[in-house]
């Protein structure tokens, strides 16, 4: 008996100390290098219930499905009560999606703010990246957004929200609802919309400044919103409201009905606040009852707001201006036959695949005239590498041209670069994810 309670005893003591015993979600110790490993619906809820881990290194293995929880039951990360509420309690580590989906998540209720899988972000290192949600369908009361609730000074990159349903009353959006000083990029959501005031197709609020004027200003670049959006004041197919902040390279196809201040792609700009759109553009119907404006509903920048070549569909909503209570030179209405005309942006200066005189960053992509507006050259797939669109023997040989080069070779083609991670040499490894995209028909 003697030997058996000393033998179990070395067992527990072996268990706690080479940490089987505390092992978390699927493994991983939550470091960078070893980041905590998110394989399934419950290694996602029980983030919620562990505060200690709301500053680590996050990572999923797995396309989840959290239909499971439904009403509140899910264990939303972080808390937000208000502001400077002492019971705030922000995620500040890294969630990394791993280009995994987290489809059905649910989240049901009226009385309380900052709802969305992550309730609050705060901090620059605060990261969430390469996520889908599919079918999620949340409520709540203020700061309401299907992944973020709100996020200050964090990023949210390489995110979306792939339908589903988004309400809320005071700043709701359909992938964030306030964005206060923090980077999106990247990132768009397809969800239907339906708020009370700063209501948004992607965010309910992209601003910066608030209480600190000297603060970095909230950015938004590279996204876009194509759900249904419905609010009452302050009502934008991409944000509801934006000041202190820029929203470039950005677009929205949403349907937007609001009342005051109602905008294809922002319906307000607060008062006194530099804010900067540059090449982005509205082709979504828009209705509202005063201040509606193809772009944007209502500008109360003045001078402070500066455009650059931003277009928005003037036969899709020919009785409206492009801004709701005045005009700019920047805020040109095209036809819908020339807003699917690339020439129409590449005359304007925006960066495309296949020109090279607007920049070398391709931007945008448009192959065939008369079919679609112009799309971010991020929804391609990764090895579509030029036009047309779909995998092809031209993307084969733009791959060959750019065969055996490193980064500073003339040759060098940093699209090419497909391999993970991303190495600066184009060699058998890129080859392999191109074949294997080719040979999959996408």
């Amino acid at each position: 008996m003697i030997k058996r309670i000393i033998c179990l005893s070395l067992v527990v003591l072996f268990s706690l100390t080479t940490g089987i015993a505390t092992a978390k979600y699927s493994g991983g110790d939550g470091s960078e290098s070893t980041p905590y490993r998110i394989s399934d619906a419950n290694d996602m809820n029980d983030i919620g219930l562990h505060e200690e881990d709301w500053g680590s290194h996050f990572v999923m293995v797995n396309d989840i499905n959290l239909a499971q929880f439904t009403g509140t039951q899910f264990n939303i990360i972080g808390n937000y009560e208000g502001y400077n509420d002492p019971d705030n309690k922000p995620f500040t580590g890294v969630f990394d999606g791993n280009d995994f989906t987290i489809s059905n998540f649910t989240y049901q209720t009226t009385g309380r703010d900052g709802i969305g899988i992550f309730s609050y972000l705060k901090d620059t290192s605060a990261v969430v990246k390469d996520l889908t949600l599919v079918d999620p369908n949340v409520s709540g009361g203020d700061f309401v957004g299907s992944l973020v609730g709100y996020l200050i000074e964090g990023t949210t990159s390489n995110c979306g929200a792939e339908g589903g349903t988004v309400w809320g009353n005071f700043m709701v959006g359909g992938l964030v609802g306030a964005n206060y000083d923090g980077c999106i990029s990247n990132c768009y959501s397809k969800a239907n919309v339906n708020g009370n005031d700063w209501t948004g197709g992607l965010a309910g609020a992209n601003t910066g400044g608030l209480y600190d004027p000297d603060a970095k200003r909230s950015a938004m670049s590279n996204c876009y919103a194509a759900g249904n959006v419905v609010g009452n004041v302050n009502t934008g197919g991409l944000v509801g409201r934006a000041w202190f902040c820029a929203i470039v390279n950005s677009y929205s196809v949403s349907a937007v009905n609001g009342n005051e201040h109602t905008g294809g792609l922002v319906g307000d700009i607060w008062g006194d606040s530099p804010m900067f759109l540059s090449n982005c553009y509205a082709a979504g119907s828009v209705s509202g009852t005063s201040n509606v404006g193809g772009l944007v509903g209502y500008d109360g920048g003045g001078v402070l707001t500066s455009y650059t070549m931003c277009f928005w569909d003037s036969d899709v909503n020919p009785d409206v201006n492009g801004i709701g209570n005045t005009s700019d030179s920047n805020v040109i209405g095209e036809s819908t036959p020339n807003m699917q005309t690339r020439s129409t942006f590449t005359d304007a200066g925006w960066d495309f695949v296949g020109e090279v005189i607007n920049g070398p960053n391709d931007i945008w992509r448009m192959c065939v005239d008369d079919v679609n507006y112009p799309l971010l050259s991020w929804q391609f797939n990764e090895v579509d590498f030029t036009c047309p669109d779909g995998v092809d023997s031209f993307d084969f040989a733009v791959l060959g041209l750019a065969w055996g080069s490193e980064q500073g070779d003339g040759n060098w083609n940093k699209a090419c670069d497909i391999s993970d991670p991303n190495d600066d040499v184009i060699n058998i490894k890129d080859l392999k994810i191109f074949t294997d995209n080719w040979l999959a028909g996408k």
